[in-house]
């Protein structure tokens, strides 16, 4: 479920009262002037310290040295700008590819002319969630439900272009069927306060299990052609948004989709729809009393997001997930993982023009501005944050490239690649530094040792994160 403009309002002012990053002159990237040198433990006669930031937007330039190590501490001029020390032989084989952290929300870029997907496999972006299998598109009339007609065209036409290097996160949508849901399309929107129902559940169960056979991958009813079996689900988004508070009807309904998508491929794994991130009481209002209702099943991975400007206090991020990790196990879901599938921050200013998509839409509140630098600053330290602290998938939102509701807002500027509608965009396909930094985080984070990751003391202002990788380790460091 795509947030209304409604929703995206409130979130951005929240996330405007929680914490603005520093703002900057558009298009100015320049490293940051702020530095405090550091003495860094290592185990080698040498290190090599690599800027987690291109020095321009060529992006084939991250500056990079080989430093001599004395009693076994490295000196490192540490700012905001993150950069990685290659600590002993950090090579590793093939990497399991449904272990790596690394996601993006969506992936993909429609109009590539290399294919959807080939930008994602050169950033090693291993994770693809993006379309949802809404049930009212897949079965858009109460015929269609009575006669057990599918209609398949965008879920084959994404997913089956999913490719072999990457995994995909599904999720199965409803907010049409609900009895206050939206209606069919193109009725006005209206966000639901219940979640039951409007046709007959056995209706639901036979969708459900259409849907996850015809993409499980096990050669009974698949997709024709499907490369990427669909190994993971996710009931619904933020159901807890707009205020709502029928968590026994959304505990129903995951219990009963659970249920449904295990009967239909017994080796799944099932996510509970994403908390907002931005809500401080989300988890108490609303996950908690549902996840007592279900009593430590029917959830395998739970999901929170995490939006917000550049700079956002890291402190913050860090008691939301201890947080939310320490009340998953008290309420039995010690073995359940923590993702994050939606995070992510902008580059431009949002809501500073009208846009020409929409013409007399209401205009987005304008936003601080921020410079490419400081989204691909922050995108390093949101991944870095996260998987040290145990989450263990991050997915990038919204998404690879630029473009949400085309109204100027909060997420049409949070992708990785310019769509040339906004701020004096560059043509349409041009990467960001985040782009690059985001590639060069995989190459050099893939196939780490999350679980034996440990933030380092190096003073107050400082983070610091190892994380063993190979025979050797790498540290990821900045400054406040």
């Amino acid at each position: 479920m795509k947030p209304t403009r409604r929703f995206q309002t409130a979130c951005l002012l929240l996330s405007l009262l929680l914490g603005c990053g520093p703002s900057s002159v558009l298009g100015d990237n320049p490293p940051s002037a702020r530095q405090t040198t550091v003495a860094l433990p290592v185990r080698s006669a040498s290190v090599t310290l690599i800027s987690a930031l291109p020095a321009t937007s060529k992006g084939n330039d991250f500056p990079s040295s080989v430093v001599g190590v004395v009693g076994g501490k490295v000196r490192v001029a540490v700012s905001e700008d993150p950069i990685y020390v290659l600590d002993g032989d950090t090579s590793v084989g093939s990497v399991d590819l449904e272990r790596s952290p690394f996601g993006i929300h969506p992936a993909l870029v429609p109009d590539d002319p290399d294919g959807p997907f080939a930008r994602a496999q050169r950033l090693g972006v291993r994770w693809h969630r993006g379309i949802y299998a809404y049930w009212i598109k897949i079965q858009p009339t109460e015929e269609d439900v009575r006669k057990g007609i599918f209609h398949w065209e965008t879920t084959d036409g994404e997913w089956g272009a999913v490719p072999k290097s990457m995994n995909i996160l599904a999720n199965i949508g409803l907010p049409e069927r609900l009895q206050d849901g939206p209606g069919p399309p193109g009725t006005p929107f209206r966000p639901p306060t219940t979640w039951k129902l409007n046709l007959p559940e056995s209706a639901y169960v036979t969708f459900v299990k259409a849907v996850v056979e015809r993409y499980d991958g096990d050669g009974k009813e698949d997709m024709p052609g499907l490369k990427v079996p669909v190994k993971y689900w996710q009931f619904e988004n933020e159901p807890d948004g707009w205020g709502n508070r029928d968590w026994e009807g959304y505990a129903h309904l995951q219990e009963l989709t659970y249920g449904t998508i295990k009967e239909a491929c017994p080796e799944a794994k099932v996510l509970i729809g994403g908390q907002v991130g931005l809500a401080p009481d989300a988890f108490q209002q609303f996950f908690e009393p549902a996840l007592r209702r279900l009593r430590g099943k029917s959830v395998d991975v739970f999901d929170f997001h995490w939006f917000g400007n550049a700079g956002r206090d890291g402190q913050l991020l860090e008691m939301l997930i201890k947080d939310t990790r320490a009340r998953l196990d008290a309420l039995g879901y010690a073995a359940c993982p923590i993702w994050i599938c939606e995070t992510g921050t902008y580059s431009g200013q949002p809501g500073d023009e009208a846009s020409p998509a929409l013409p007399g839409a209401p205009p987005t509140p304008p936003m601080p501005p921020q410079s490419e630098r400081e989204q691909a600053q922050d995108l390093v330290k949101r991944y870095t944050l996260a998987l040290s602290m145990g989450v263990h998938k991050v997915f990038w939102a919204f998404g690879l490239m630029e473009g949400f509701q085309n109204d100027d807002g909060y997420f049409d500027h949070t992708g990785l690649i310019y769509d040339g509608r906004f701020d004096h965009d560059p043509p349409r396909g041009t990467p960001k530094l985040a782009y690059y930094s985001y590639a060069k985080m995989t190459r050099l984070l893939e196939g780490a040792d999350w679980p034996r990751a440990r933030r380092l003391d190096l003073g107050v202002g400082i983070y610091a994160f190892e994380v063993p990788k190979g025979q050797g380790t790498v540290t990821v460091l900045w400054g406040q």
